[in-house]
């Protein structure tokens, strides 16, 4: 069974998308429900026809479609998150949102799954990556050399923000440190500059 196409179109950084199936959204909407009824449907079928181990088979063996996030402008062409290797990783496209060449991957330092790398706007050839180290729930930004792929800074921050500046190689990140004794939460907004190497703590609020 082919699901009808109902093309939305938008527009992205100047380049147009279609996404044609945008009405399976609506989860509620009748037409919606007998999909899914359908799809439910024809899966049964297909796990009845043969055995389940050849199906996993060729489901592993099939050749599955490119998909990016969290894309963002650099001058170059863009910078987004896709997977390679079964793993999440960052990647450099060109203008046409094609010839990916990574620049951080997984197990590039200490098993960090990178989710999004935001740009410098004074200079894009750096770039933050934003990820979560394994076992840890904090946020963790790596602050890195897109060309050289050189990692020049490791930061840990337990409110995930991380921001850079507008007119200057300065990110700031936000941090909270809660004290068991006190019973107080520490906010803390952190200042690294790129061209010095030191952090200084810009803002702190207790309470």
């Amino acid at each position: 069974m082919e699901t009808q196409k109902r093309p939305v179109v938008e527009e992205f950084f100047g380049h147009e998308l279609t996404d044609n199936y945008r009405w399976l959204e609506n989860a509620r909407d009748s037409e919606v429900l007998k999909w899914v009824a359908d799809e439910n449907h024809r899966t049964d079928e297909w796990f009845d026809e043969e055995t389940l181990e050849k199906k996993i088979g060729e489901l592993k063996a099939a050749e599955p479609g490119k998909i990016f996030s969290s894309i963002k402008r650099c001058e170059d062409g863009y910078l987004a998150c896709t997977s390679k290797g079964g793993f999440p990783a960052i990647v450099h496209l060109d203008e046409n949102l094609e010839n990916e060449e990574p620049v951080f991957r997984r197990y590039d330092v200490e098993k960090i799954t990178p989710s999004e790398a935001i740009p410098s706007e004074q200079n894009d050839r750096y770039i933050a990556v934003r990820g979560m180290k394994d076992g840890d729930n904090k946020g963790t930004f790596l602050i890195m050399d897109r060309i050289t792929k050189k990692v020049i800074k490791q930061i840990t921050s337990a409110t995930w923000s991380g921001v850079w500046s507008a007119n200057s190689l300065n990110f700031y990140t936000g941090h909270a440190y809660y004290d068991d004794e006190t019973k107080l939460t520490t906010l803390r907004v952190v200042c690294y500059d790129l061209m010095n190497g030191k952090e200084a703590i810009v803002y702190e609020e207790c309470g």
